[in-house]
């Protein structure tokens, strides 16, 4: 077995990137930043802190620091979307310590990933919205679809809609909503089900929305019924002080 034989062979070694987790967690009092003017927010809240130390090389570095720290002659690194941007830069960087490395979705240094992530969403909404406005079917199911979607985020940043997950209680956000539509709008199959979809929801019916939900996060259902989820809730989910959910069906 593959994976018992890593972890009786190996030392699995795990850094909190600087800025995350216990290594001077930078944290965005408006949660996380999803267009460029909350990036430029949230920067502006980190007093005394130099951000020009907290790029991919800085990483890289720090995953050095550790290897020397800990003794290890050679080092096989396994990254994942941005985490190949670090492999990438320690190769680069310490290529005479690198055994091998395992790169899974791989974000070249040329591809701007933050760019990407605060402006996909965006174009996707817009390509969307264009699409639809030229497409009869699509007008007749959504005739409202940018208002729509502009009141839907609004009402969920002054009133989160109540959801369960895996049998605990949460909020869904103005945040959660826009996360999961900027992935909703990325796949080809689920794209098509938005327009409905909020339509619906800002009619009070939000079952098509929690399909989506469900094809972007497992198994999802909000308002009366359970979410089954099948992965960490996302930190876009903000908990309600006293869980106590209401137990619902099921939709996969």
């Amino acid at each position: 077995d593959l994976i018992y034989s890593v972890a009786i062979n190996y030392d699995l070694v795990y850094v909190d990137q600087r800025g995350t987790g216990q290594s001077n967690y930078l944290k965005c009092s408006g949660s996380f930043p999803r267009n460029v003017g909350e990036w430029q927010v949230c920067a502006g809240e980190q007093k005394g802190v130099e951000l020009d130390h907290y790029l991919s090389r800085d990483a890289a570095q720090d995953l050095e620091f550790v290897r020397q720290q800990l003794g290890y002659t050679t080092v096989h690194i396994r990254g994942g979307s941005y985490g190949t941007r670090v492999a990438l830069e320690y190769m680069r960087l310490f290529a005479q310590w690198v055994g091998l490395v395992i790169l899974d979705g791989v974000a070249p240094p040329n591809y701007d990933y933050f760019y990407e992530l605060v402006t996909m969403t965006d174009r996707g909404v817009a390509r969307l919205l264009t699409d639809c406005s030229k497409s009869d079917p699509c007008m007749s199911t959504a005739p409202n679809l940018p208002k729509d979607l502009a009141d839907r985020r609004s009402a969920l940043k002054a009133n989160p809609r109540p959801i369960t997950i895996g049998g605990s209680a949460y909020h869904e956000t103005a945040d959660m909503f826009t996360v999961i539509l900027g992935k909703a709008l990325s796949n080809m199959n689920l794209r098509y089900q938005v327009p409905q979809a909020i339509t619906l929801a800002m009619a009070g019916d939000h079952t098509q929305w929690d399909k989506i939900m469900s094809a972007v996060y497992g198994t999802t259902v909000g308002g009366t019924s359970e979410f089954f989820a099948t992965q960490t809730p996302s930190p876009f989910m903000a908990p309600l002080p006293n869980p106590n959910p209401p137990i619902g069906r099921e939709l996969v």
